[in-house]
């Protein structure tokens, strides 16, 4: 189940299983598998949204107060009038803003290696996986230090938030249970995709590199483009459950 963290829905989410294991202790036939919560991405990142245009706004304030800063104390010199004290007030006024300006340009980096962690595949097309991308979070998460973080920060390291990564993993293992195969029908895969939403020149040389990897699917395996179809129709018919939701809502 995908859903946001709400602690209601937690709590529904653990009052069936319950139900299920109440119901499992009198029958003898299969237990019925638990329930697993994963956490929608669709929340987090709007939360991290939220706070990143706070922090650009507070910085283009800033920057607009020291550029006033500025013509104030030229226009003290134009009336000959002492400038020191107006200039101290400005030179402090651009040193907030230049502070603001890099913590708003390092929020955004932040927030594009969190972007990257949740998706399903990494920037080189190889498959996401739970342990490389707790390391992009943590790494993007030191820079993400205010405390106006905190609510992204607690819903980026709560352990709920990968695991459709590792959902991901099982199920590609069943439909495809050879490891390297699987690497290489994805990779493919992802090629494919890329060359749908690029043109010209670098389309060209994505289906150069396609075509190899097309190669090595083959060389693997006489049935690779059964392997290729399963793994296709998991990753190309994946969405997020709150966008799907919120596109009903509205």
């Amino acid at each position: 189940m995908i859903t946001d963290a709400g602690t209601g829905l937690e709590r529904g989410v653990k009052l069936a299983n319950e139900t299920r294991s109440g119901l499992d202790k009198g029958q003898e036939e299969v237990v019925a598998r638990p329930i697993a919560m994963g956490l929608d991405v669709f929340h987090t990142q709007h939360e991290l949204q939220r706070v990143l245009h706070h922090t650009w706004r507070q910085a283009e304030r800033c920057l607009e107060a020291a550029a006033k800063a500025d013509a104030k104390v030229a226009q003290t010199k134009q009336r000959r009038y002492d400038a020191r004290g107006v200039a101290r007030q400005a030179w402090g006024a651009w040193r907030t803003a230049e502070r603001l300006f890099d913590e708003a340009v390092q929020a955004e980096a932040a927030l594009q290696q969190v972007e990257a962690a949740l998706a399903w595949l990494r920037p080189q097309g190889e498959l996401n996986d739970r342990q490389w991308a707790q390391a992009q979070l943590h790494d993007a998460t030191q820079r993400l230090a205010g405390p106006e973080w905190g609510k992204a920060r607690r819903l980026l390291h709560d352990r709920r938030t990968l695991n459709p990564l590792d959902w991901m993993h099982e199920q590609l293992a069943q439909a495809v249970p050879e490891p390297l195969l699987r690497e290489a029908v994805t990779r493919l895969w992802y090629l494919r995709d890329a060359m749908a939403h690029t043109y010209d020149q670098p389309r060209a040389r994505l289906a150069q590199v396609a075509m190899l990897a097309q190669v090595v699917c083959q060389r693997l395996s006489p049935q690779w483009q059964q392997a290729y179809k399963q793994v296709e129709k998991m990753l190309g018919g994946a969405v997020r459950a709150s966008s799907a939701v919120e596109c009903v809502n509205t």
